[in-house]
């Protein structure tokens, strides 16, 4: 307070406005600062969603079109598909290196799961040309190996049957093509389904293990039969290439189903990494949005804790100025109330500082001072006159209106100094004239009653007037 007392009024409002603007600018500081980490957030989001979730997604998609391809490959054995699977695969591997796109993935192993995808699109495309070759080795195998000795056997068959009209050696040959139909079923079976149990039933049913005896009855038959023996000969020889053919259709279907199966985990796998990179990257992108979220709450409560103080504090400063300015003038108003009420101008308290209020209290107060000297004078000139005292006067320097009324009360004196001594010149007068007055009064006596003899006489003369006059009207 004392310090707002050195202080001018205009400079208590400069004051009061520069507060209120430094506040201002530091809530916007404030605020701009917070919508820079804010934006820097966002921007940080907007990143993540145009870099790491686009490339996600891209290599999702290029994934996903290769594995269509190699299906089309697989299924068709084309030679432009497959040029185009593998030129597809190489591609997807060169990105997936050169993009980083999964390496937010975290895998178990703690493996770099860019590398751990470039390992599994490798073998992807060995097992897929695999799955090809192996298809092929299937369809030359019923091509070269099946197909023939089917045909072979049952033409050998035909021929034997018509050669020997033996009936036991006519069942024999027909259980022989029953097993061969028996086990065609049981291939294409085996071939649809990959179901590699069904070789039981081709050893129990078919040309398998269960068929060695009945080759071995024939055997025994044609042994001395050299005319057919030839023809047999060439019978068991395709009945061996069928078995052998249905063998290697086992293995190569066991082994085409072992690769589909690794084809499958290597997809599951492959599939397993990039569905962690984007739930890892949804995850980081929910904890930049939550961060976001929490910082911008924690920005709005900044800012709304700073303004909150910034108006406490603008309104006590508000309140400190306006006390510093109505204090003094509710001050001044009460002793000028005393005042004005009791008379009593040396009460006057005048205000501490140098500003404006301080000056108007200082200028009363010399004004109230300028006023009791004023009284003090007039007071004693009023006694010195009621004293008898006409040469006292007013000799205090005023100006304005205390001026005019010292004027005019020392103008007063001096008519009242001037008409005692003329009264002192008619008292001198008056009693040199006082015998005279005694003459003249003696002479108006005389006078006096002279006039009364003479009203007398008039009077007497009226009445006889008035007799005459009534004695003439009687005639």
């Amino acid at each position: 307070m004392r310090l707002l007392n050195n202080l001018s009024i205009q400079k208590r409002l400069w004051l009061n406005l520069f507060i209120g603007l430094l506040f201002l600018t530091l809530l916007a500081l404030s605020a701009r600062l917070a919508m820079q980490d804010v934006g820097k957030s966002a921007a940080t989001l907007e990143n993540i969603q145009q870099t790491q979730v686009a490339k996600i997604e891209q290599f999702q998609k290029l994934f996903s079109d290769t594995m269509l391809t190699m299906n089309d490959y697989t299924l068709t054995l084309n030679k432009q598909a497959g040029q185009t699977f593998n030129t597809q695969m190489d591609s997807l591997k060169a990105f997936n290196l050169e993009s980083q796109a999964l390496s937010l993935a975290k895998l178990e192993e703690a493996e770099n799961p860019v590398e751990k995808m470039d390992e599994l699109l490798t073998n992807l495309k060995k097992s897929a040309n695999s799955a090809v070759f192996l298809k092929q080795q299937i369809e030359e195998t019923l091509h070269y190996g099946i197909q023939p000795s089917s045909e072979k056997i049952q033409e050998h068959i035909k021929i034997l049957k018509e050669a020997s009209a033996d009936a036991e050696l006519q069942e024999q040959l027909k259980e022989i093509l029953q097993r061969l139909n028996s086990s065609q079923f049981t291939l294409i079976k085996m071939i649809s389904t990959h179901d590699l149990s069904l070789k039981e039933q081709f050893n129990t049913q078919g040309l398998g293990d269960s068929s060695d005896a009945l080759f071995a009855q024939l055997d025994e038959r044609y042994t001395g039969d050299f005319e057919n023996k030839e023809t047999y000969s060439e019978l068991v020889s395709s009945w061996e290439g069928f078995v052998e053919s249905f063998n290697d259709l086992k293995d190569f279907i066991q082994t085409a189903g072992q690769n589909n199966a690794t084809v499958t985990e290597l997809t599951q796998d492959a599939n397993r990494i990039m569905q962690l990179a984007a739930s890892q990257t949804k995850h980081q992108r929910l904890q930049q949005v939550q961060n976001l979220g929490e910082l911008s709450q924690s920005n709005t409560l900044q800012i709304t804790a700073i303004g909150a103080v910034a108006l406490l504090f603008m309104l006590l400063m508000n309140s400190t100025l306006i006390h510093s300015i109505t204090q003094p003038l509710s001050n001044m108003k009460a002793q000028m109330i005393e005042i004005a009420r009791n008379g009593t101008y040396q009460q006057w308290t005048p205000l501490k500082g140098r500003n404006e209020l301080s000056d108007i209290s200082n200028s009363v107060q010399y004004l109230l001072q300028t006023i009791v000297n004023a009284i003090r004078e007039i007071h004693q000139t009023s006694q010195a006159l009621s004293k008898g005292n006409l040469q006292t006067r007013i000799e205090g320097d005023y100006a304005g209106d205390l001026a005019q009324l010292k004027d005019e009360f020392n103008a007063s004196l001096q008519r009242i100094q001037e008409v005692s001594q003329a009264l002192n010149k008619i008292d001198d007068a008056t009693q040199q004239n006082a015998s005279l007055v005694e003459e003249i009064a003696t002479t108006s006596a005389s006078i006096i009653d002279q006039v009364r003899q003479l009203e007398q006489s008039v009077e007497h003369f009226q009445i006889l007037e008035a007799a005459n006059q009534k004695q003439i009207e009687a005639a």
